[in-house]
Order: structure tokens, then C-alpha cells, then sequence
């Protein structure tokens, strides 16, 4: 008989179920935090998250470029509208002391978020996300496999859709097209290569379609899995530690409000 899989691979520090709440949990709190120390708390827990896994944070902090335009535009919005304390004026604007708070608040928010799913996307696997969505909704039985089956798809389209863009704009710069940088460029090849890639997705789409059919899938067929999930003691820890950040953010807003 062979022996079971554990249920954390190299790089999965915790079971995918924990991992999946942790990051829910992680992410309503950011959302919701007006405090600077739970905000830290949501760091310090994504740095023990990154040591666990033995992912370089050089990995994580590089998926900042992708949202640095929307942080400075928070920052910049923020001075200019929140009301408070002057510290610069001229033309009719005015920048506030609350205003740089604010747009502060909001930039950490929003850089946490992407760090969070950056750490997840890097460190759970897709097939340990969907055995993990799988244990959370097993009670709701019914539609259960098809929002699996539908969640999995989505997510593995998206690298190849990411390949398909990259190959449709070697084929345009090698027909002589030149190849411009920036965001304007972007935005017009984005403009440009939109039907030829939905048409390459939607027969990719077909082409599975039939695969699935012609083997006779059945996404509601009872499953085995080699890997089962079990709940460790960092698991718990993990737990308790999220229950304990909760309270403490329940706990700032209920006192500053």
C-alpha cells in the first residue's frame, strides 16, 4: 500500500484550505484597516508567510511596478481632496496634512493586497487551490463541481493567454510593425490584437470542450485524490493568529468610530 501524501508540498507552508482563508481574511482586513498597527500586523504575518514558504521577497515586492501608476494616483487624489490641516497651497489647491495620511493608508492598502496574492499565486500550486476550494465547499454539495471545474479553467486560460498575446506581437514586429514601449503602445496593440486573440481563446476554448466530451467527462463523478488534506499544529497557529488579527481590527474600527 502506498504510503499518503502529505498535504504541504516544498514551497506550501500551510494546507491550501488555511492558506485560501488566510488570504480572504488577510485581504478584508486590509481593506477595511484604518489603523497603522494592523496594517502592520497584515505585513508581519505576510513576512512569516514568505520565510515559511522560503520564497525570496524580492519575488513579491517586484509585483509592485504593476500598480505603482494607481499608488501615486491614490497619493496624488488624496492630498488634493481630504480635508484638514494646510500644509501647501497655491492656485486654489491645497494639500493637507490628512490628505498625505490618507493617500498613505490607501497606497499601503492597495501594495498589501498585491503583495498577499503574489505570495499565494507564487507559493500554492492550481491544482493544491482547487483540492482546497474543493474541502471549503464541500457541505454545499450541489454546484460544487461545476464551480471547480469552471474557477480551474478560468485560472489555467490565463497563462495561456499571456503566451497567445506574446506570440501574436513577435508575429506583428516580425511582418515589420514597429514594436513601441509605454502605455500608449500598449493600449493600441491591446486595440488592435483584441480579435485575433479572442478568436484564438475561443477556439481553444472549443477545442477543449470536445476533449472533455469525447472522454465522457463528468465534472459531478465522485473523485479520489493521492493527496490528502489534514490540519497540522502551524495550521492552527496560523488560525488562532488570524482569529487574533480579526478581533483586533473589529476592535480599532468599533473605538474610532
Amino acid at each position: 500500500m502506498q504510503p499518503r501524501a502529505k498535504s504541504t508540498e516544498k514551497g506550501i507552508p500551510f494546507d491550501p484550505r488555511v492558506t485560501i482563508l488566510a488570504l480572504v481574511i488577510l485581504s478584508i482586513t486590509t481593506v477595511t484597516a484604518d489603523s497603522w498597527p494592523v496594517i502592520g500586523g497584515v505585513a508581519a504575518l505576510l513576512g512569516g508567510y514568505l520565510y515559511l514558504a522560503r520564497l525570496h521577497p524580492g519575488a513579491v515586492l517586484a509585483s509592485t511596478r504593476a500598480v505603482v501608476w494607481f499608488v501615486v494616483a491614490a497619493m496624488v487624489v488624496s492630498m488634493l481632496t481630504v480635508p484638514g490641516n494646510v500644509l501647501f497651497s497655491a492656485g486654489g489647491a491645497f494639500i493637507t496634512s490628512d490628505g498625505i495620511m490618507s493617500g498613505l493608508m490607501l497606497s499601503a492598502r492597495l501594495v498589501l493586497l498585491v503583495w498577499m496574492s503574489t505570495a499565494y499565486v507564487l507559493t500554492v500550486p492550481l491544482v493544491a487551490t482547487m483540492d482546497g476550494i474543493d474541502a471549503l465547499l464541500h457541505p454545499f454539495a450541489r454546484g460544487r463541481s461545476n464551480v471547480l471545474l469552471v474557477a480551474g479553467i478560468a485560472v489555467a486560460f490565463v497563462p495561456m493567454l499571456i503566451s497567445i498575446a506574446r506570440r501574436v506581437r513577435a508575429a506583428r514586429v516580425a511582418r515589420g510593425e514597429p514594436e513601441g514601449k509605454g502605455l500608449i503602445a500598449n493600449v493600441r496593440f491591446a486595440g488592435s490584437a483584441a480579435i485575433p486573440l479572442f478568436a484564438t481563446v475561443f477556439r481553444s476554448a472549443d477545442d477543449l470542450a470536445q476533449a472533455m466530451e469525447s472522454r465522457c467527462f463528468d465534472p459531478a463523478a465522485r473523485r479520489t485524490s493521492y493527496s490528502t488534506l489534514t490540519l497540522k499544529r502551524r495550521d492552527w497557529l496560523l488560525a488562532g493568529t488570524l482569529a487574533l488579527l480579526a478581533l483586533i481590527s473589529l476592535l480599532t474600527a468599533l473605538r474610532s468610530a
